[in-house]
């Protein structure tokens, strides 16, 4: 499976990417105001060992989490697994987005099958 977001709660300013040495991809989003800040990564190595606790509103089952800080914004982070990929999502909240922003956006994903 692959896809982007099609979606974001902000208007983006800059788009960065790179591939690690495991062949993971990462993006990262930051909006107009630079505190807006999504990353979005596709990892196929190292996955991350969590069990789901939310759905999407297709009926996938997804991981989400608020990574709590002292000293900066908390950040939502979603976990969505298909086949041998995962897609991991995080967010900045900066005391204005929530969950359901960064569920919409996991939606706005556009899988398609690779042959």
């Amino acid at each position: 499976m692959r896809g982007i977001p099609q979606k974001l709660p902000f208007e983006v300013k800059n788009t960065f990417a790179k591939i690690d040495e495991n062949d993971n991809l990462s993006i990262h989003y930051v909006g107009r105001e630079n505190k807006d800040v999504f990353q979005y990564a596709v990892k196929t190595k190292n996955l991350t060992n969590v069990e789901n606790n939310n759905t999407l509103s297709n009926g996938e089952d997804i991981y989400i989490n608020i990574i709590e800080s002292s000293k900066l914004s908390p950040v939502l982070e979603l976990i969505y697994k298909k086949q041998e990929f995962e897609y991991v999502m995080n967010m900045k909240m900066n005391d204005k987005y929530t969950k359901d922003d960064l569920i919409k956006t996991a939606e706005s994903l556009k899988l398609q099958e690779l042959n």
